[in-house]
């Protein structure tokens, strides 16, 4: 969980160095959803290894872990409500097409582990972190070669 907090505030940081960077004053509609879908992603995995931790000073580890579950199924089901319903008038990328379904099945995995069906919530929400992070990584990388690209066309144009 400590892995998975490090990784989502290195791309927290790494993507505002790539915003600080930008020299273009306006984005499209594209880069604004990549970087608010990354910044979501990203902030809610960093966030969210940490929960088990706390739930354990208050709950037993089983109790803790599906109340885990049941803040993952929540974030989860949020970004996929921004990223799906919010954006569709938005280009996305076949990874981002195909993360939908992914994130649908992370969100009912982690429901069923609140629900007690999955006995093993803590590998349902460590799962869904790691998902959140590719997508967090995904977007960030978007964001770094469409920064890139735009500062080699200003370049060329100068």
């Amino acid at each position: 969980m400590q892995t998975i907090s490090e990784l989502a505030v290195a791309l927290v940081g790494f993507s505002g160095i790539v915003v600080t960077f930008d020299r273009r004053k306006n984005w499209d509609k594209k880069e604004i959803r990549n970087f608010f879908v990354m910044m979501r992603a990203s902030l809610g995995a960093m966030f969210l290894s940490f929960s088990p931790y706390v739930m354990a000073f208050f709950f037993d580890t089983d109790i803790s872990w599906r109340i885990c579950s049941g803040i993952v199924f929540l974030v989860i089901a949020s970004n996929l409500y921004y990223s799906l319903w919010e954006n569709r008038g938005v280009g996305s990328t076949g990874f981002q097409r195909a993360m939908g379904p992914i994130g649908i099945l992370m969100a009912i995995a982690n429901l069923l582990a609140v629900i007690g069906l999955i006995p093993r919530a803590d590998i349902a929400v460590v799962c869904a972190l790691i998902m959140q992070l590719g997508v967090g990584t995904h977007n960030f990388l978007i964001l770094l070669v469409t920064n890139l690209d735009s500062n080699i066309d200003s370049e060329e144009i100068s």
